[in-house]
């Protein structure tokens, strides 16, 4: 059968037709499915970031806690309870560490306590007029830490430490004289916490135990009549002194 002109012509449109949209329907099925691979990979990229946490070669952290004294300060006279000295101490402390492994991190810290002042100067001399009351606790050293699920978003860990560590007393007024004590000494520490892990910060609590001995020790006491009773004796023995600290601390990969 012979078709006419026209019917060719319809046909030649209607194919062309056909062609054009199994062309556009496999356009948008590829454009699917590489969209669909590109947000599974993106997916997988941040959910990976979001346990990597401390995957940075430095990392930074700052701690804020309260640390509880234990223990005394020797002198060539008399044995000086810390806690009635000093109550406790709000500790500020910042940790610098080198990855050496994923899993095993080591470096140093450095930290300052603004101490709550004990029972034994709360009503003399500190509660006197023109009182001049302040304690400070300090500590420094080299650390380890070992990072148990270090690629999980939940991250336990513990570390140890060595370091020094001192204190700084000072209860003065012009009635009561003064009893200013200054302490330092070799310490030892543990400390465990658990860190809640993001990209490259990580925050969580962590507690630390330090025990140590005050090697030197310089005091003044009580002046009566304007005359000062000791002056700058070292340490007669050193007496064992203990920290427990508990608190927040936040991590930054750099």
């Amino acid at each position: 059968m012979t078709l006419s002109p026209t019917t060719k012509l319809l046909s030649l449109a209607i194919c062309a037709a056909a062609a054009s949209t199994s062309s556009v329907a496999l356009a948008d099925t590829t454009t699917t499915t590489t969209t669909t691979t590109t947000t599974t990979t993106s997916g997988s990229s941040s959910s990976s970031g979001a346990a990597d946490g401390g995957e940075s070669f430095v990392n930074l952290g700052l701690r804020g806690g309260f640390a509880t004294p234990y223990g005394n300060i020797e002198t060539d006279e008399r044995s000086l309870k810390l806690q009635d000295r000093q109550k406790g101490a709000v500790l500020v402390q910042a940790d610098l560490n080198l990855r050496i492994f994923s899993w095993l991190y080591a470096g140093v810290y450095g930290g300052l306590g603004f101490g709550l002042i004990g029972d034994q100067f709360r009503d003399k001399p500190c509660a006197q007029e023109g009182a001049d009351c302040s304690s400070y606790t300090w500590l420094a050293g080299a650390q380890a830490e070992v990072r148990l699920l270090p690629t999980n978003a939940f991250d336990p860990w513990f570390g140890v430490s060595l370091g020094v560590d001192g204190v700084s007393q000072k209860a003065e007024s012009e009635k009561w004289g003064k009893d200013n004590v200054s302490a330092w000494g070799v310490d030892v520490g543990a400390s465990a916490g658990l860190d809640i892990q993001f990209d490259d910060f990580a925050v969580g609590p962590y507690v630390s135990a330090l025990a140590g001995r005050y090697g030197s020790t310089n005091f003044k006491y009580f002046r009566e009549r304007g005359v000062e009773t000791r002056d700058n004796r070292l340490v007669g023995r050193a007496e064992e002194h203990y920290f427990i600290i508990a608190g927040i601390r936040a991590r930054f990969g750099l």
